[in-house]
């Protein structure tokens, strides 16, 4: 299917949770290859040329968003894997009810992804 079906953006500012979901779940699902699902990251934070990626309140969605599309587009020195997907769409959909709680989930869930241990692996 590839990643055409998610809506065209060439600024961070216009990634909303929805469009990160979408993502992950179609990486989840097989719907979409591992570079896809980077190259849709990367394509965006090309095309919005930013010199620094900029820091909001733990409550504002720009802050979950930032985190998810930063951990996409470095996928491969972070080495997120298919496996997280599950954990990242929990981290984005308990963000809608709380976001200090989701926040607190993603800091605890996310000590799974260790560059050392995964660094050998395949990308997934």
């Amino acid at each position: 299917m590839g990643w055409c079906f998610v809506r065209r953006l060439t600024s961070l500012d216009d990634v909303t949770i929805e469009d990160l979901e979408a993502v992950l779940r179609a990486w989840r699902d097989g719907e979409l290859k591992f570079v896809e699902a980077q190259g849709w990251a990367e394509v965006i934070f090309a095309a919005d040329n930013r010199e620094y990626i900029p820091e909001y309140a733990e409550n504002d969605p720009r802050s979950v968003v930032i985190e998810v599309m930063t951990l996409l587009n470095w996928m491969y020195s972070t080495h997120v894997m298919r496996r997280d997907t599950p954990m990242l769409l929990e981290f984005l959909e308990r963000f809608k009810q709380d976001p200090h709680a989701a926040w607190e989930y993603y800091q605890e869930a996310s000590k799974v992804i260790d560059s050392k241990q995964r660094r050998d692996l395949p990308f997934e």
